[in-house]
């Protein structure tokens, strides 16, 4: 970080000034207080209290807490303000015995109005406070007043943020993308403490495993502070689940809700039940328990070309798949609070989640061979069935406390995650056709039409060709260990901090395959063996796909299939004789079971120091960390001779140590009480995902395709430059605009090429081969505006309205990609982002309806523009509606993909499809309860 040490040295010496006017006061008093919103008793984190005729002023924590730990004993008149709310102020009066202790209800405008407002309105009131009153540049979301999102999973409920969208799978959101950049760059963190990854390949963590229902908040760092994990190019992601203490009182939530998918007629389920409440002879404790279950069964219809198959604008295949598959889902907090003293609070947080995913993959395959015209000869046709199970869990738990002392305050705090993804089943079947298909093609839309003669379609046709039995496990375990120590600085205006701590983690993830592949004997097994029913029963629950554009024919019934493997090959051990008309390959199993495997271990020791610096209406956060990293990446070479009839495996580890300066400052300035306008110039690092560095080789033979490891990968490393000007309409309303930069050494790429060659022991030919490397540099630039204000203005009835919208122009290059001298995005950037709203909360009915859009991505880079694989623009519209049938009863309808939204690639140019996949809509109703 040279480029920054002018940046480290002026952070250090603003630091060592704080540090050195250290002031102890001779007489001190202390006020504590509490606010809350009168009607909910809920919690009004973000409140800023200040005390009149000083500058001290102090912001209200999660729990609605604030204090002010050093003043002299006296009359003091304090002022409370919240958006939303009349400012309230108040005459205390303190002495030094014992610290004053003020309980402080707020009243909201509506209410003096006799009309109150709850859920989604109340929501988002106190997420713009909390956005006004932080040091840094934020987006949050907060549950609304019966506790619940409007989204299903955290990654569909923070796509609502200004500049933030998300990755789908399946139609369902995923991953979030922050200002387009890639998941991955994004750093996820459960109440403060790093969040584990549960996927093999990735150190994005899945949102979609945590239920919405479970969680309290969402806030989103898009610059970062000398105290928080630096792994955080695009920015950081803190999922806080609740406690009892957001609440003056006890709570009880409850949903139940059904529905129906549009495109396969099932129907989901969702229930889910949270609790809290303080006990104890002086309410000195807490207990939250929270619990979801929900199932969803969906279905999915893909169209694509297979891979980087076109020659001269021709397609050179057509596949179409079809997805059944169910997911579960079940998750649970337990959320234990003590305010053990005046001065100690200690705590104990446990999360839970589950996601198990079950799925069938009916896949066809036809080739073009010669083309002339709109007609095809010398086609080909194979068919798959594929069956997976996926079960994933992780579980955080974290303990620790706080301990205040005068004008210092103590956090330690331990936290062990677990995260382990199993794939108990993954097998798939393939067969062979007939190699003399003839047809005709249709390319007059993106997704082109490829329509073989009649052999394509019988069963008989199509001989057994190869069976791949894999089970694979993915394990992650994290132990994470901070401390942190703040002190005030009794100097400029009294109302500044000194800040100091340390984290230590150890990270451990292993992966482990093992695989087994069987091919034909010379005794022949066709398809039409494995085919249940008769031939109207060929195809399945359809017999087309995309509304019947796509004739799918017969399809493999995979339950027969097992059958058929277990009477005819049973237990019999993987060698090379037949057996049923099954040869197991020991080469290729021990191959294949060896070279996915790795073992990484990565320990992190950081430490840092930053000051809270306010000058009147200026505050200056400088701060610099430093983290050292020592990585270990082991995984299995697999040699290309073989010995003994299996191949040679040798262990290969390689091991990776750097250390790392990160100098930062954050400024903001209250212009007026309704403008604030924001600067920060931050580093930030993004080391390689798992399946980036072990030096392992992975080999399907099925589909041709070859992924390989990178040992000598570099981290990204980045200089972020932010800028915002936020003005705060009358009411409930914000006028917004941000810019952003940043340069980046060492972007990351994952490219694949067309190669022949022995790979993990296995001969190919025309192999597709990816592989990552690090390009030159790249840098990410944008600006964002966001629109959000609730029509409280208008008269009668109309005064319910508000709408919000937000737009991210973002622009990126990378250069110095190894093979390319052109420059290219980063990759899974995308230049436009936005989301529109508009809503209506009154007389206890709600509505809100949601479009959300993020344009193309760079999704995978080739040799040369015609081989780089993009996903095409994505637009999403969603809607609600609620209406309270009694005080505490609300019954909801929810609408999802409403426009049925696609998610496509292309490979080249545009009209070159790459894949193609639809979900349909899905719509489902419930009622919710809260006591």
């Amino acid at each position: 970080m040279t480029k920054f040490k002018g940046l480290a040295r002026a952070s250090a010496s603003a630091i060592a000034l704080s540090a050195a006017l250290l002031a102890v006061p001779a007489a001190a008093a202390e006020l504590r207080g509490r606010v809350y919103d009168e009607i909910s008793k809920s919690a009004l984190p973000g409140a800023v209290i200040s005390v009149d005729g000083t500058a001290l002023s102090a912001t209200a924590s999660r729990d609605g807490s604030f204090s002010f730990p050093n003043l002299k004993p006296g009359i003091y008149k304090i002022k409370i303000e919240y958006v939303g709310y009349p400012d309230k102020a108040m005459q205390v009066s303190i002495g030094a015995a014992a610290p004053e202790t003020l309980s402080i209800p707020l009243v909201r405008e509506e209410t003096i109005e006799a009309v109150t407002v709850t859920g989604m309105r109340q929501a988002e009131r106190v997420a713009l406070q909390v956005k006004r009153s932080d040091d840094a540049i934020v987006e949050t979301l907060y549950s609304n007043d019966v506790g619940k999102l409007p989204d299903q999973n955290v990654a569909e409920a923070v796509r609502r943020l200004p500049g933030v969208t998300v990755a789908n799978d399946q139609g369902e959101g995923r991953y979030a993308v922050i200002r387009g950049a890639a998941p991955n760059l994004a750093n996820v963190t459960v109440n403060g403490q790093t969040a584990p990854a549960p996927e093999a390949d990735s150190r994005q963590v899945k949102l979609d495993d945590i239920p919405a229902s479970l969680i309290g908040s969402l806030t989103v760092n898009k610059t970062l502070t000398a105290d928080m994990d630096a792994n955080a190019i695009a920015g950081a992601i803190d999922i806080t689940t609740l406690s009892a203490f957001d609440r003056s009182s006890g709570f009880l939530y409850g949903r139940v809700s059904t529905g129906v998918y549009n495109l396969s007629g099932l129907n989901p389920y969702e229930i889910d039940l949270t609790g809290g409440n303080t006990f104890g002879a002086n309410d000195q404790f807490g207990l939250v328990l929270s619990a979801n279950y929900s199932t969803r069964p969906i279905n999915s219809e893909n169209f694509g070309s297979g891979g980087p198959s076109w020659t001269n604008g021709i397609p050179n295949n057509m596949q179409i798949r079809d997805y059944n598959l169910n997911r579960i889902r079940a998750g649970a907090v337990l959320n234990f609070d003590w305010h053990a003293s005046e001065h100690l609070d200690l705590f104990a947080r446990t999360t839970f989640s589950s996601f198990s995913d079950k799925e069938t993959r009916d896949r066809f395959t036809v080739t073009t061979g010669t083309v002339t015209g709109s007609t095809f000869t010398g086609g080909a046709g194979t068919r798959y069935v594929r069956s997976r199970e996926e079960d994933d869990h992780t579980i955080n738990f974290s303990t620790g406390g706080k301990y205040t002392l005068g004008e210092n305050i103590f956090k330690l705090e331990a936290t062990y995650s677990e995260a382990i993804k199993t794939d108990p089943r993954r097998d798939e079947w393939t067969f062979k056709g007939p190699s003399k298909i003839t047809g005709t093609l249709n390319l007059s839309q993106f997704t082109y039409l490829v329509t073989p003669d009649a052999s394509a379609y019988d069963p008989a046709q199509y001989a057994f060709s190869g069976l791949k039995k894999d089970h694979r496990e993915a394990a992650e375990n994290l132990f994470q260990l901070r401390g942190d120590y703040e002190r005030a600085l009794s100097i400029f205006d009294g109302d500044s901090s000194l800040k100091a701590g340390f984290k230590w983690s150890e990270r451990v993830k292993k992966y482990d395959v093992e695989s087994l592949s069987y091919k034909a004997s010379k005794s022949s097994l066709t398809m039409a063996t494995l085919v249940s029913g008769t031939p109207v029963g060929y195809y399945g629950a359809k017999k087309a796909t995309y509304d019947g554009r796509y004739t799918f024919g017969p399809r493999v019934d995979y339950t027969t299939a097992e059958a058929y493997f277990a009477a005819n090959y049973g237990n019999h051990a993987c060698d090379t004789s037949a057996a049923g008309g099954f040869v197991c390959d020991p080469v290729g199993s021990a191959s294949a079971s060896a070279s996915s495997d790795y073992n990484i271990k990565e320990d992190i020791i950081a430490g840092y120091v930053m000051a809270n610096l306010k000058f009147g209406k200026l505050q200056l956060i400088p701060g610099v960390r430093v983290e050292a990293t020592d990585g270990t990446y082991a995984s299995k070479a697999v040699a290309t001779t073989v010995s003994g009839g299996v191949p040679v495996i040798t262990p290969n580890s390689t091991k990776n140590s750097y250390l790392d300066v990160f100098p930062g400052i954050n400024a903001r300035y209250d212009v007026t009480e309704d403008m604030v306008l924001r600067g920060a110039v931050t580093t930030a690092i993004g080391r390689p995902d798992y399946n980036e560095i072990p030096a392992y080789v992975v080999v399907d033979t099925t589909m041709n395709q070859v992924s390989m490891g990178n040992p000598n990968l570099k981290p990204l490393r980045s200089r972020n430059f932010d800028l915002s000007a936020e003005y705060y309409l009358p009411g409930q309303g914000i006028i917004a605009l941000s810019a952003f930069y940043k340069d980046i050494d060492d972007p990351i790429y994952a490219q694949s090429v067309l190669s022949t060659g022995t790979f993990g022991g296995y001969a190919l030919s025309n192999a597709t081969v990816s592989s990552f490397f690090n390009a030159g540099s790249g840098e990410i630039k944008g600006l964002e505006l966001n629109i959000s204000d609730q029509f409280t203005f208008l008269p009668g009835a109309l005064n319910g309205l508000g709408a919000s919208a937000n737009f991210a122009l973002i622009d990126s290059k990378a250069t110095g990609i190894p093979g390319r001298s052109d420059v290219r995005p980063l990759a899974q950037q995308s230049k436009y982002v936005s989301t529109l709203q508009v809503f209506y909360e009154k007389y206890g009915f709600t509505a809100r309806l949601a479009y959300s859009y993020r344009s193309k991505w760079l999704d995978t880079l080739g040799t040369s523009k015609a081989s780089d694989v993009y996903t095409l623009p994505n637009g999403q519209l969603d809607a609600r509606i609620s209406y309270d049938i009694a005080d505490n009863f609300t019954i909801f309808t929810e609408g999802a993909n409403l426009n049925g939204a696609r998610w496509r690639r292309y490979i080249g140019s545009t009209n070159q499809a790459y894949e193609s996949e639809r979900y349909s809509w899905s719509i489902r109703s419930g009622i919710q309860i809260k006591l």
